[in-house]
C-alpha cells in the first residue's frame, strides 16, 4: 500500500482527514499506509472512489504492457479478464464488452453446461453495461481473452469506457452532465480526486462542450432487434427494474414495457421480436435503490 501516502499528500490530506473520510480511526489507516496491515477489500472500493484512483494502482501493481483497458482490482477476479463478444443474428459485427475473470466464468457456466440454454442470460460489463441477450438469437458467441487475438468482426461496444477507473466515475459523469444542463450541482458533493478524475475522462472524450452526446452514452438503454435494428433512448426507472426481473426470472412473459422517459406514450417491445438489450448500469442501479426505497417505506 505504498502509494497511500503518495495519494494522500496529493489531495492535501491528513491522516486523520483520510481516516475520518473512510470512517475509521488514524491508528488504523496509519497501518495501511505503513504496510503493516492490509484494508478489507471494501474499504478498497471507498479508496477508489476517494482518491480517483483504481485498486491496482493503490496497491502498487504494475499492469501488462500495452493493455489499455486494464479495470481495478481488489482481488484477481475482480480484474479486466477479457471481452464477451456478442453478435445477433440481424448484426453485421461483433460487439465486444469488458468483464471479469469472475463475470466470463459464470458466462460459460451458463452457456456451456450442456443443459438447455436459457431464454435469456444476464451478465455485468465493466463499462457501465448490465446486458441481456437471448443465447439463440446470437449468431455467435465470444470469450476472448484479452491476451489472445481478436476476431476480425469484433467491435468494441460504443459505450463509454473509463479504461481502469472505479465504477463511481460513471456517477460523477452523469452528476457533471446534469449540473452543465442546468439541474442541481450534486458534482461537487464527489470527492475531489474523483471530481479531477471525472473531469479528466471528459476532456480526453472530447465533451467538454457536448453534455448532452456524453449523457446519451451514460444513461440511454440500446435495444437491439433480432432483424438488426438498433435503438437508444433513456427509459423510466420503474420499466428498467421491472424489465430486469421479468428477464431474470419470469418464463410466462411475452411483452416487456421500455418507455421514454421524455415521451408521454408508452413503449412495449414483444420478447420474440429482440435479441439484445444494453441497460445502463447506473440507470438500471438507480432504479433498484428506488423500488427498494418504495418497499421499505
Amino acid at each position: 500500500m505504498i502509494r497511500l501516502k503518495e495519494l494522500r499528500l496529493k489531495t492535501g490530506r491528513t491522516q486523520a482527514d483520510v481516516a475520518a473520510e473512510l470512517g475509521t480511526n488514524q491508528q488504523t489507516y496509519a497501518r495501511w499506509e505503513n504496510g503493516k496491515s492490509n484494508p478489507p477489500h471494501a474499504m478498497l472500493g471507498k479508496m477508489a472512489e476517494l482518491f480517483g484512483a483504481t485498486f491496482d494502482y493503490i496497491l502498487a501493481r504494475e499492469l501488462p504492457a500495452g493493455n489499455m483497458r486494464q479495470r481495478p482490482s481488489g482481488r484477481d477476479t475482480m480484474r479486466y479478464w477479457g471481452d464477451v463478444g456478442l453478435r445477433p443474428r440481424g448484426g453485421t459485427k461483433t460487439i465486444g464488452f469488458p468483464v471479469t475473470a469472475e463475470q466470463a466464468e459464470r458466462l460459460r457456466a451458463r452457456i456451456a453446461s450442456g443443459e438447455r440454454l436459457p431464454d435469456w442470460v444476464t451478465f455485468e460489463a465493466m463499462n457501465n453495461r448490465i446486458l441481456a441477450f437471448r443465447p439463440k438469437q446470437m449468431r455467435r458467441i465470444w470469450l476472448v481473452d484479452e491476451a489472445d487475438e481478436f476476431p476480425e468482426d469484433f467491435h468494441f461496444s460504443d459505450a463509454l469506457d473509463t479504461a481502469g477507473r472505479p465504477i463511481e466515475i460513471y456517477r460523477a459523469l452523469a452528476d457533471w452532465v446534469d449540473q452543465e444542463e442546468g439541474g442541481e450541482d450534486v458534482f461537487s458533493d464527489h470527492p475531489k480526486a474523483l471530481q479531477e478524475s471525472a473531469l479528466e475522462v471528459i476532456e480526453q472524450a472530447g465533451f467538454t462542450n457536448d453534455p448532452y452526446t456524453l449523457g446519451e452514452l451514460l444513461r440511454n438503454t440500446v435495444i437491439h432487434h433480432v432483424d438488426g435494428e438498433v435503438e437508444a433512448y433513456e427509459v423510466n426507472h420503474d420499466d428498467l427494474a421491472s424489465a430486469m426481473f421479468h428477464l431474470e426470472h419470469s418464463k410466462n412473459v411475452d411483452v416487456i414495457e421500455l418507455s421514454a422517459t421524455e415521451s408521454s406514450f408508452e413503449r412495449y417491445h414483444p420478447l420474440e421480436d429482440l435479441a439484445l438489450i444494453e441497460f445502463s448500469a447506473i440507470e438500471l442501479q438507480a432504479a433498484w435503490a428506488k423500488e427498494r426505497s418504495e418497499y421499505e417505506a
